[in-house]
């Protein structure tokens, strides 16, 4: 009966020191995308970080997967896009001060674009589409239904 209850106990243990070395692992290859600390508080970043890694995947695959550019077909160019300089830049600060999207599109880069900053809408089964300014272009982002299960495929393929 003894040797039962150790042979239980190392193989719990085993367990354990097995599930929470993975999980070290994972969370030592994470690194917060710096567009994170324009956002969020350093000591929220590595409190979510070493509590809860998923968050900090979650945001950094947000920033750039969760919409697209595409380009404004001029012969049936899209009519229904929203206006950029309409949105609501978040009050990160806590100001009180309202402010509205200011970035300069002639050279817009996507890969320092943070989404996060501002309040765009996202409809949970259709695509949002905004209107780049005068650039010809469209920044279109994904259903949400769509981006949960892109970012499902993109969890498994890290093994997460």
């Amino acid at each position: 009966m003894k040797s039962k209850i150790n042979t239980i106990i190392l193989i719990f243990l085993a367990v354990f020191f097995f599930r929470n070395s993975f999980a070290q692992n994972i969370t030592n290859n994470i690194s917060p995308d710096p567009r994170l600390y324009e956002c969020f508080d350093s000591a929220y970043i590595q409190r979510t970080l070493s509590g809860n890694p998923e968050g900090i995947i979650y945001y950094n695959y947000l920033l750039d997967h969760s919409y697209f550019i595409a380009e404004n077909d001029p012969s049936k160019p899209t009519t229904n896009a929203l206006d950029i300089y309409k949105v609501k830049k978040k009050d990160l600060k806590k100001t009180g001060k309202t402010e509205f999207f200011n970035e300069d599109l002639s050279s817009f880069n996507p890969k320092k674009f943070n989404v996060l900053s501002y309040n765009f809408i996202y409809d949970f089964n259709k695509y949002t589409t905004y209107k780049l300014g005068n650039t010809g272009k469209l920044l279109v982002f994904y259903p949400k239904s769509v981006f949960i299960q892109m970012y499902n495929e993109y969890k498994k393929s890290i093994g997460y």
